[in-house]
């Protein structure tokens, strides 16, 4: 939120806003806000704290009450829940430590890196011995691409006795970003092997290990599928040297976006592309088809909430072609559904169809027709779809859903 958004809230919400710096104490998060969240988490909160919030007269016990109820969210997992409780703490106690360093946190999580640097900047301002601060700061800066700030962070989050559960290696891939092997080598190699490590130690191994022909950048650019394991593992060698001497921003970026479905491919794992191409969008942020790529990879994912803020970003660009509106259109349909938003779904549907038909509308149409229980709509939009030429496991899955064993028996 920018500063006059802020005084409006704060104006909004009663009580003037307090200027002191603070941190919550135990006593204090001792309310009727902080509590244990059953079911499906909401925004609004249980009544006795909505009560206890409406009461309250003072800014630091408003505050402290919207920050124990968005903690308490963010405990069950609902950071989109709890992101407006924070924005409230914050307007009403912009120095209130908690808040900012929670609000941090769960910006992270949404994929605001940006407004999250923000906040964790300033909780370090004002607490610069706070070792969580820089945890925190080190993770958005990474996923931000500043691989020389976040292992700077990081180690600034050891010496102020931090948690060390895993700081070694995160340096190592961020060094691993910046294309120093050898160094990223000398703080790997000392540390134990573990499961989680396995696939970090052979890839960097590998990359040590690539022998350069001067002509990795010429295979990189190009717009083809591979299916084959070694021939798509032999482009992501490509890419990655193609990466690692290039400098020039939205060059790197579209090597990452080419390297990305090969990942997938040579390692039979679609979660492996989210994030090149999350960095793909921190290099190349104008670029709506960098957020248009990300949002896919997220859907995939079910990071919806994320999805729906990249596909809006796409939007928002003055530079998007028809055919692209459409597309994104048809994407944000799919994350507002998964979000619960079915009219928000249906209606980037049709909006999607009217501009262009295409398999990612229809698809996400005959999704909201079964939904509804429109089973025969859903077979014949799902039919449709797969006569486009669409052959994915998911689509197979949907069409036995409704008694399409083999759709190439079916009548057209």
């Amino acid at each position: 939120m920018i500063a006059g958004a802020l005084l409006l809230l704060a104006a909004q919400l009663g009580p003037a806003a307090t200027q002191e710096m603070f941190a919550a104490t135990a006593e204090d998060l001792s309310n009727p806000c902080n509590a244990k969240i059953e079911g499906k988490p909401s925004e609004m909160p249980p009544q006795s704290c909505a009560t206890a919030i409406d009461t309250a007269k003072a800014a630091r016990q408003k505050a402290i009450l919207y920050f124990s109820w968005a903690y308490s969210l963010n405990e069950a997992g609902a950071a989109l829940q709890a992101l407006p409780s924070l924005d409230k703490a914050v307007a009403l106690a912009p120095n209130f430590i908690n808040a900012l360093h929670e609000r941090s946190y769960t910006l992270g999580e949404l994929g605001y890196y940006d407004r999250a640097l923000i906040d964790s900047s300033r909780v370090i301002e004002l607490t610069p011995n706070n070792a969580s601060a820089y945890q925190e700061r080190a993770f958005v800066r990474y996923n931000l691409a500043d691989f020389e700030g976040s292992p700077a962070d990081r180690l600034k989050q050891a010496e102020l006795g931090g948690s060390n559960d895993g700081i070694e290696i995160e340096i190592v891939k961020a060094l691993m970003w910046l294309g120093r092997y050898d160094e990223a080598a000398k703080r790997l190699n000392p540390l134990p092997m573990t499961d989680g490590d396995k696939a970090i130690r052979a890839d960097l191994e590998r990359r040590r290990q690539f022998k350069p022909d001067g002509n990795e950048a010429k295979r990189c650019d190009f717009q083809e599928s591979v299916s084959d394991r070694a021939a798509a593992q032999k482009l992501v060698d490509d890419c990655t040297r193609a990466f690692d001497h290039e400098r020039e921003p939205t060059k790197r970026a579209w090597y990452l976006t080419v390297r990305a479905p090969m990942k997938v491919v040579a390692l039979q794992d679609r979660d492996v592309n989210v994030e090149d191409l999350r960095i793909a969008v921190a290099l190349d942020p104008h670029n709506p088809q960098r957020h248009i790529n990300y949002g896919n990879a997220l859907v995939g994912v079910r990071h919806s909430w994320a999805a729906r803020n990249e596909y809006e970003l796409a939007l928002a660009a003055p530079n998007l072609s028809k055919r692209d509106r459409a597309y994104v259109l048809a994407g944000r349909g799919r994350a507002r559904a998964n979000l619960g938003d079915i009219a928000g779904g249906k209606s980037d549907a049709t909006a999607s169809f009217e501009i262009e038909p295409s398999e990612a509308n229809i698809w996400l149409a005959g999704d909201l027709a079964f939904e509804d229980g429109e089973r025969d709509t859903a077979r014949k939009m799902w039919m449709q779809v797969y006569r486009m030429g669409v052959r994915d496991d998911s689509l197979f899955k949907s069409l036995k859903s409704v008694g399409v064993d083999d759709p190439e028996k079916e009548p057209k």
